[in-house]
């Protein structure tokens, strides 16, 4: 007769989970009304509608314009 087999491992209660990454600014959605354009502070690319990042009270086009 065969023996049971070992219960397998739950992965979310293990401790080597993996580890949650902070990323840097909250995406919001511009969308400028009557032809406002968007200027990011870092590499002054504009445009009219888009996800953009704010951090710190400042908004950039993209995570890699964040300092």
């Amino acid at each position: 007769m065969a023996g049971k087999k070992p219960a397998k491992k739950n992965y979310a209660n293990t401790s080597t989970a993996v580890q949650k990454v902070e990323q840097k600014g909250k995406p919001v959605l511009f969308y400028g009304i009557s032809g406002v354009k968007f200027h990011c502070a870092s590499c002054s690319r504009e445009f009219i509608r888009g996800m953009v990042y704010e951090h710190n009270n400042q908004r950039f086009c993209s995570r890699k314009c964040i300092k």
